[in-house]
């Protein structure tokens, strides 16, 4: 990478500006839908080892250095062991709880509300099989349309990478292990 890190937090602006949105839509939806939805902080059942834009990555790796030092080094044990099954579960975890909770990426903070997914074919409403156990109905208000957010995603992560990297010199995707193992030095 060829900028510093001062010059990185610039770039993340875009970023954070849609994670203060996503959490107030987030936030919004569970005092809506209250009780309905179970998904919440320490819930790990879908806490997977899964891919990150390049933002995201990036975003995670700066953050892992806040850590003490012994869980630090036990974070990168987890994520190394990992490389080979992108299966398994997060290298955050421990608990059952995030560690580095504040900066989860987006599909973490969505987790769990229902969300809009089309095909080809038609269109539908996704939920955690956790939630709306007792037959409620998601409201069109609070329901997120995933391709939206990750439009606008990706776009945010397009400028990112042009900003922050030499062309061609970055994966399109990192698994969240070789996020947390990202030098960010070189």
């Amino acid at each position: 990478m060829g900028v510093t890190v001062d010059e990185l937090n610039r770039l993340f602006e875009n970023y954070r500006n849609l994670l203060e949105k996503v959490d107030r839509f987030c936030e919004e939806s569970a005092e809506f839908y209250g009780e309905a939805l179970t998904c919440a902080r320490g819930c790990s059942g879908c806490c997977r080892h899964f891919g990150l834009f390049p933002v995201e990555a990036v975003h995670l790796r700066l953050a892992l250095e806040d850590l003490e030092r012994g869980t630090l080094e036990a974070v990168i044990q987890k994520a190394a062991s990992l490389l080979g099954d992108p299966e398994g579960a997060c290298p955050l975890l421990q608990d059952d709880l995030c560690l580095l909770y504040p900066v989860r990426p987006v599909i973490c903070r969505t987790h769990g509300l229902p969300v809009l997914v089309r095909t080809e074919e038609e269109a539908g409403v996704d939920v955690c099989p956790l939630n709306f156990t007792e037959g409620q109905t998601p409201d069109s208000r609070y329901i997120l349309d995933l391709e939206q957010l990750n439009t606008t995603l990706a776009s945010i992560n397009e400028l990112f990478v042009k900003q922050a990297f030499d062309e061609g010199a970055v994966p399109e995707r990192f698994l969240l292990a070789e996020a947390l193992l990202l030098d960010l030095d070189s």
